[in-house]
């Protein structure tokens, strides 16, 4: 669990930290329901994975794998094998032995490992299922083929009748190879989470494309024992394609940012900090590096201890942060001039703001669509952005 930067480690968590990550475990447990409920009432026999790749997008996999375990999650998926590692280990120490799933590259010299730890790996080609049959040696490697029906980054090609015929042929081939199990074929929607018509063609032109290559290695004899091709956004937005399970990963955080806040979603993480000074600005004076920000009358501003080394970005000068005063009264305050490594500045002139006051940086309503908008990012990155320095405290 990251309850503490580690050059503060010597203390033995007796440092209180500038900025710390909440992480509402009640509201990941909502969100989980909110999100599969439909899903499993569809399809009863669905296995839905909670995508928890890159720390579950920074909110924790020690704190988040166990919850969702809890709650009766039984297949995960991973961008790597030492994160696949990670969540066996948190798995174990919770008694269980759910299926792991690596949706990207691992290197084929590592089969033995992934054989050991009986984790999933996505199969990205046919040469790369060679190799990686080949470095198995005398273990078994369960792998679920990947189809590139548009996203086009990786995967056995399907644009194409011809294309099509091809992967139904070459997955009967890996089918075949020493050391490998396929247990299932998955592919990915490039623009699920547009609404508009281009983005409504493109899913839907993308999964004709995976179900016909589906068809032509079923014809072959090819069994796949799990079909997925649904993210978050259409996991919620379509559910004529739940197949065998959807992949939940950035709505299981709360984030229903393309939905209409349909599904009642909830945040997961609170990023909070104090007012650390509370000073004046004369008119005329600049704020921070640059001179950015010029005050155009006396003013009276507080430094925030939370800069980008934090994660929270450079480009942040405009954002709302919300103080709550000591009376109780949340208050919006402006960040202004250039948000530094370690703190930034906000405008508090007759706010009645104090030192040690608590700030709000991150998870009221309409703050991360802010932070997003201004940052010019999406969601995903944001919260990933958030440093290791960072402690990640759980709330129930």
């Amino acid at each position: 669990m990251r309850t503490a930067y580690r050059m503060y480690s010597s203390l033995d968590g007796r440092a209180t930290p500038k900025v710390t990550a909440e992480i509402d475990t009640a509201a990941l447990r909502h969100n989980y329901r909110a999100l599969t409920g439909p899903v499993l009432a569809a399809v009863p026999s669905a296995r839905n994975i909670g995508v928890v790749k890159a720390d579950f997008y920074g909110h924790s996999v020690d704190i988040c794998v166990p919850v969702l375990i809890d709650e009766g999650c039984g297949f995960f998926a991973v961008s790597s094998l030492a994160e696949a590692a990670g969540v066996r280990k948190i798995a174990r120490e919770a008694g269980a032995h759910p299926d792991i799933l690596i949706l990207g590259y691992t290197a084929t010299a590592d089969a033995p490992l992934l054989s050991e730890l009986d984790v999933i790996q996505a199969c990205l080609s046919e040469d790369y299922a060679v190799r990686l049959s080949r470095a198995a040696g005398n273990g078994r490697v369960r792998v679920h083929i990947k189809i590139d029906t548009g996203m086009n980054r990786v995967g056995l090609p399907a644009h194409t009748e011809e294309e099509i015929e091809e992967t139904g042929m070459a997955a009967e081939r890996i089918a075949a190879l020493p050391g490998l199990r396929v247990d299932g074929v998955f592919s990915h929607f490039a623009r699920a989470d547009e609404t508009g018509a281009e983005g409504l063609a493109a899913t839907r032109r993308q999964a004709g494309r995976f179900l016909a290559a589906v068809a032509a290695a079923e014809a072959r004899g090819v069994v796949f024992g799990m079909k997925h091709i649904s993210a978050s956004f259409a996991g919620i937005l379509y559910p004529e394609y739940y197949m065998d399970g959807c992949r939940f990963g950035i709505s299981l955080v709360g984030v229903d940012a393309y939905t209409d806040g349909r599904t009642g979603l909830r945040p997961v993480m609170t990023l909070r900090s104090e007012v650390g000074l509370v000073h004046r600005v004369l008119k005329g004076e600049s704020v921070s590096y640059g001179g950015t920000f010029t005050a155009p009358r006396d003013m009276t501003v507080a430094t925030i201890p939370a800069g980008y080394a934090d994660g929270f970005s450079r480009s942040l000068s405009g954002a709302r942060l919300v103080i709550t005063r000591r009376d109780g009264a949340d208050v919006p305050a402006t960040v202004i001039g250039r948000v530094c490594m370690d703190a930034c500045v906000v405008d508090v002139t007759d706010l009645g703001v104090r030192e040690g006051d608590p700030v709000t940086i991150l998870g009221l309503p309409g703050q991360l669509e802010d932070l997003c908008a201004r940052a010019k990012t999406i969601p995903n990155e944001l919260f990933c952005g958030i440093s290791g320095r960072v402690p990640r405290i759980p709330r129930q």
